[in-house]
């Protein structure tokens, strides 16, 4: 099978024709760390927490809000552009957005959305990337030590190349 056809439920009414809207809500629950309702107008109709992880800090207020409005202002173009792509049934894409917390840190969520249903709703799914940041900021941590670490003895070897130059005499170290 090709990747682009598994992209897709081959016969999605024939297959999942028995999903009611309880099942579909703990499926997408399930799937997210964070699912989101969004009416046409962008308002957050309706939330649910899933996963393991934690949640995202005070996102049972965002019920209606606009969603554009929970995210920092870097982030609040890749939403309007979410709606836009799932209102127009565009491929769906994956959109990296920060929501501020209290404790000032962004809290960094990928979302995808996808229109539902006739009446212009839309269901975003965000996935929580604490624990990748946590990560890749060990990495650049581990590579910024390394980086350190060489230019010392790299500064070493100089020091010692110019004293083995400068000397006259034999010296051992």
């Amino acid at each position: 099978m090709a990747v682009e056809e598994a992209r897709q439920f081959r016969s999605p009414k024939r297959s999942l024709g028995e999903l009611d809207a309880e099942a579909a809500a703990t499926l997408i629950a399930a799937t997210a760390d964070v699912a989101l309702v969004i009416d046409a107008d962008g308002i957050v109709c309706d939330l649910a927490v899933g996963g393991d992880g934690p949640a995202v800090e005070g996102c049972a207020d965002w019920v209606g809000q606009p969603w554009k409005d929970t995210v920092g202002a870097d982030s609040r173009r890749k939403i309007e552009e979410l709606l836009h792509d799932a209102a127009k049934k565009l491929p769906i894409r994956w959109r990296q957005v920060n929501h501020p917390s209290s404790s000032g840190d962004d809290i960094p969520m990928l979302y995808s959305a996808t229109q539902i249903g006739s009446k212009g709703r839309i269901v975003a799914i965000g996935r929580d990337l604490r624990a990748t940041a946590a990560l890749q900021q060990k990495l650049l941590d581990v590579q910024q030590s390394m980086e350190r670490d060489y230019l010392r003895l790299r500064h070493a070897e100089t020091r010692y190349r110019l004293l083995f130059q400068m000397a006259a005499e034999a010296v051992l170290i």
